[in-house]
């Protein structure tokens, strides 16, 4: 049994099988193991708003690994208050793809907005960011 592994995205394990007469069959298998990491960024264009305004907030998913069938996907939870993304409610999950990104974000009650956003990937990695708005 031979590999060729890296420790971030996964290998190949090649299997050889040699009989009595030399013999051989060979096969290989491809894996892709591991956590992909990535980073995420989020800020906001307007730290004030008017209640039922909105506030550009910008967004960044950076992949660290070029691991295949990566996919990402996206939460808000604001604290204490009340407001949508884009017309999605908080605490639903959005798929994104990596990279630059502008979302909206409507202030629905009065007071300060501290909005916590994560993201995920199919690879168990998350990260999370917290922005505040005054409404």
């Amino acid at each position: 049994i031979a590999s060729d592994t890296t420790a971030t995205t996964g290998g190949k394990i090649v299997f050889i099988a040699q009989d009595n007469f030399d013999q051989s069959v060979t096969t290989s298998v491809a894996l892709t193991v591991g956590k992909s990491s990535f980073d995420f960024t989020a800020s906001s264009l307007e730290s004030q708003i008017l209640v039922d305004n909105s506030s550009q907030i910008n967004f960044s998913v950076t992949a660290h690994d070029d691991v295949p069938n990566t996919t990402y996907q996206m939460k808000f939870q604001v604290e204490n208050q009340n407001g949508s993304l884009n017309g999605i409610q908080q605490n639903n999950w959005i798929p994104i793809k990596p990279g630059d990104f502008n979302m909206m974000y409507k202030g629905l009650t009065v007071g300060k907005h501290r909005i916590t956003f994560e993201v995920r990937n199919n690879w168990n990695s998350s990260e999370k960011k917290t922005v505040e708005i005054e409404v």
